[in-house]
């Protein structure tokens, strides 16, 4: 790249930013991030942590679908497009809609209701809720266009990155270095391995060059194996070869959700000389099956839910009121600006409900939350 490209680029970003779009998605939940972590930048790779039962799964779909849409719905005028590639492999298609519908009825409505009331497992649906569902078509329809679900043979390493390939190839194409798009006739080459047009690849444009396309598998350690590799070994090549590939020669956004290893909440009977929750939240060498994912990504978090460990205190908020409703945030790796972020976040299960709780000095709002969740509770 020449001093003239990249001062091009830069002018370009600037006026795009005068003209109100930022370079990237805004997170919507992690409003006090905002001066380090702007939002979701195109060609970075995220990586979301936790031990069993914290949430990760729920906090992504938050960060990387839900609020990039509701964000490129709401500014029509930037004319953002936006798709994510999900491999939900914890979870079923019928489970990931039914979430969704949940979510929508708390934000819209304000009722609570989950996955299983929604289906009527254990318990009959609310009727209140029932009777609102049709009111949600429109809604679910739109944000469905912007969700392709996969699944099955396309859960190995390959098939994962040539799902996400394929999509790139329908929707942008190569520039060779004099800044020429390639014609079909070589694109179908690449996409059948044939010629030697690689040599000439200086770059890859998507056709509308405010598209974003997020990668997301959640959780990696459910991948299949690929041939002969064992399940680290196919970890690591999904995300050192075929994810590192989308990033930067496609500038996709890979987003993967990876469990920490089960021996680090072992530590909080065994370790000693630290406090219980240094033993027990989340780090990047605790992380299961292939620690070297850290390396790839670009920003990692790391979630954690101390009522599951009968911690009555964290970071100055009851947990004796909160119970469940409390998670804390970490910003465990970014690099281009500090990490070793805490943002502490009231949740609620159900509905993938997120928010940051009110500041320590905030008594008013503070005492709000905990009469609601004394409320929730009862």
């Amino acid at each position: 790249m020449t001093f003239q490209e990249l001062y091009k680029q830069i002018t370009e970003n600037r006026q795009n930013s005068i003209q109100g779009y930022k370079n990237c998605i805004p997170f919507q939940h992690l409003s006090r991030l905002k001066p380090i972590l702007p939002g979701i930048i195109k060609g970075e790779y995220y990586l979301i942590t936790g031990n069993s039962g914290s949430a990760k799964s729920k906090l992504a779909r938050t960060l990387f679908i839900n609020d990039p849409y509701i964000y490129v719905k709401s500014h029509p005028e930037l004319d953002i497009k936006l798709d994510i590639l999900y491999w939900p492999l914890e979870e079923g298609e019928d489970k990931i809609y039914s979430t969704e519908l949940s979510r929508m009825i708390k934000n819209k409505y304000n009722i609570v209701s989950s996955y299983r009331q929604l289906r009527s497992i254990g318990e009959q649906i609310q009727d209140n809720v029932y009777e609102l569902l049709p009111s949600l078509e429109n809604e679910f329809n739109e944000w469905k266009e912007h969700i392709h679900v996969f699944g099955g043979r396309e859960s190995n390493p390959f098939g994962i990155y040539k799902a996400a390939r394929d999509f790139c190839y329908k929707h942008g194409r190569f520039y060779n270095h004099k800044g020429e798009s390639f014609t079909d006739e070589m694109m179908d080459d690449m996409l059948n391995s044939k010629g030697d047009w690689f040599k000439d690849i200086a770059g890859f444009r998507f056709n509308h060059p405010r598209h974003y396309v997020i990668i997301m598998v959640d959780h990696i350690s459910l991948i299949k194996t690929e041939g002969a590799l064992n399940l680290t070994q196919s970890i690591y090549k999904l995300s050192t070869e075929y994810l590192l590939a989308l990033k930067n020669l496609f500038g996709c956004i890979p987003v993967i959700v990876q469990q920490q290893n089960s021996k680090k909440e072992e530590q909080k009977y065994t370790s000693s000389g630290s406090s219980i929750e240094e033993k027990l939240e989340p780090s990047l060498d605790a992380l299961a099956d292939c620690t070297t994912t850290q390396r790839e990504a670009t920003v990692a978090f790391g979630i954690f839910a101390p009522n599951r460990y009968d911690i009555t205190e964290h970071n100055g908020y009851d947990i004796t009121i909160l119970k469940d409703h409390y998670r804390s945030l970490s910003l465990l790796k970014q690099r281009d600006d500090r990490a070793n972020v805490k943002l502490p976040l009231f949740f609620q299960g159900e509905s993938d409900y997120f928010n940051e709780m009110p500041r320590l000095d905030e008594k008013d709002k503070l005492n709000k939350v905990y009469e609601y969740a004394k409320t929730l509770k009862r």
